[in-house]
């Protein structure tokens, strides 16, 4: 089901954190924006560049107004995502890299998931799609032989870009800014001990 975007409520929030990444970032942003379910809003939180991004997204928010682009002195990666999160108004929200972008049906297979699940306030758990090298690759399944949410988290990485999460959920739980290494990780394991993984 494909919905139109709102503008007042979107369905998903996606967050890029970007730094003097321009020319990836501008793919990244084209994957959102050819997504075929229509009804996101995308949040580039700019970790203070120098290059030329700040034009190149201005000119990009200018042309799509589900684009939002925001400037902030560098303070790495984690504080570039809560600043995203603060300011998301989507009922769910999603991670990008600057260098990775989506296939065109990452967020309608979100969707369709969730619709199924009727709507739940938990972490739901897809496969991340990267360009590496200029080819498109897709993360291998899901495998694991223990269920115990905690257990899943420690024991598989969970890039950004695999997960979607109820906003609420973020709203409460946010990135750790004193970790530069497996700050992923760290969050996931407090969000699992509330609430529940779905897989995608």
């Amino acid at each position: 089901m494909e919905l139109e975007h709102n503008t007042d409520t979107p369905f998903f929030s996606v967050i890029i954190p970007t730094y003097n990444r321009a020319k990836p970032l501008m793919e990244a942003v084209a994957s959102v924006q050819s997504q075929d379910f229509k009804d996101f809003e995308l949040i580039v939180i700019d970790d203070g560049s120098n290059d030329n991004t700040s034009e190149l997204m201005q000119e990009a928010a200018k042309n799509d107004p589900r684009i939002k682009y925001v400037f902030q002195e560098n303070a790495e990666r984690s504080a570039a995502r809560n600043h995203g999160i603060d300011l998301a108004r989507g009922r769910y929200i999603c991670f990008l890299d600057s260098d990775d972008v989506y296939l065109p049906d990452h967020l309608s297979l979100f969707h369709k998931t969730i619709e199924k699940n009727e709507y739940p306030v938990a972490m739901v758990l897809g496969n991340s799609l990267a360009e590496i090298n200029g080819k498109i690759k897709k993360d291998p399944p899901y495998v694991t032989e223990t269920d115990h949410p905690l257990e899943l988290v420690l024991k598989i990485s969970i890039c950004s870009q695999r997960v979607c999460v109820h906003s609420s959920i973020l709203k409460e739980f946010k990135y750790d800014v004193t970790l530069r290494v497996g700050e992923d990780q760290e969050l996931w394991s407090r969000i699992v001990r509330k609430y529940p993984i779905i897989h995608s």
